[in-house]
């Protein structure tokens, strides 16, 4: 039996990389062509993306279309329309955006929409768009893996995030999200360092290597997402319990179901507000048994349950349903 073709639309950037997404995609199964939308749109322009998208396309032949953009304004409706035609496109998004407009134009134009939380898909369901599923995030597990620590100090407690309050796209909880990195300074002082964009000049941005650098190297990691959504984690717990980090999560929304612990299998510590996250970091800065214990059953569980490859799988079932 021949493989099904994906032409798989995919993101690079300084900060990101597809490449796990690319190898995963072959791994259950799939001959895949990977195209970067990115880096085409800098040297060509919006137009020739486009254009250059049907063509490919066209000579390909894919079973699938799957793209993942996370932009408006990117690949237009005219253009998916075409593309629908020869395949079956699948719009993804990994990220969560307040306006999801864009999403239930394009959706009853192509064969799914996938979301990576629940109260999208629901949305659109209640707006009677059927053709929409979940899937769960995953992270770069060719990236984000256990080294060697270092001697270079990040902090012993480190959260690794951009802070949007005062930006032109604040999100749902960038006020929780400052207030945590302010209470948690105040009360730890250089034992916690937070790392990312928009924090003022004394915060520095880190590079990937850096980001797994410090991930390796901390005591606690701690996560926050921007959005409190159903089902919904960002890549950055992931990210760092694919480091072999001990992670304190932020609980995500009750409605789901599921705890964010459940989620991990009882490995993840989570908190629900700021003075439960003081709490625990200090009881767990000196539990130097149950981090370690924690961490590496974290890190065996996503190993073997949230890589890529385990929501591909579950993909397969959704677009070939």
């Amino acid at each position: 039996m021949s493989k099904q073709k994906l032409l798989f639309v995919k993101i690079e950037a300084p900060s990101y990389s597809s490449c796990a997404m690319v190898q995963a995609f072959k791994d259950v199964g799939f001959d895949v062509l990977d195209f970067d939308w990115q880096e085409y749109r800098f040297k060509n322009g919006l137009e020739k993306l486009n254009e250059e998208l049907i063509n490919i396309t066209n000579n390909f032949s894919p079973d699938f279309v799957f793209l993942h953009l996370q932009l408006p304004n990117i690949v237009t409706l005219e253009t998916v329309k075409e593309l629908s035609k020869i395949s079956k496109v699948i719009n993804f998004t990994e990220d969560v955006r307040e306006d999801i407009s864009w999403y239930e134009e394009y959706a009853p134009h192509i064969h799914k929409t996938i979301f990576t939380n629940m109260d999208d898909v629901i949305k659109l369901h209640k707006k009677e768009i059927f053709n929409v599923d979940f899937l769960h995030t995953s992270y770069n597990d060719i990236y984000y893996k256990p080294q060697p620590k270092t001697s270079k100090y990040y902090g012993d407690i480190v959260f690794i995030g951009n802070n949007y309050l005062d930006t032109v796209l604040p999100f749902q909880y960038s006020q929780e999200r400052l207030s945590m990195a302010k209470a948690l300074k105040e009360e730890f002082g250089d034992v916690f360092q937070f790392y990312g964009l928009n924090w003022g000049k004394e915060v520095k941005m880190l590079n990937p290597q850096e980001v797994i650098e410090a991930y390796n190297n901390a005591k606690i990691v701690i996560t926050q997402n921007n959005f409190v959504r159903r089902l919904y984690q960002s890549d950055r717990a992931y990210n760092a319990i694919g480091c072999g980090a001990f992670v304190l999560a932020r609980e995500w929304d009750g409605g789901s179901g599921i705890t964010l612990e459940e989620h991990f299998d009882g490995f993840v510590e989570t908190w629900f507000d700021i003075e439960e996250l003081i709490f625990k970091c200090k009881q767990y800065l000196i539990d130097d048994n149950t981090r370690e214990v924690c961490a590496k059953k974290a890190h065996e569980h996503i190993v073997k349950n949230h890589r890529w490859q385990n929501r591909f799988e579950e993909l397969k079932d959704i677009i070939n349903g």
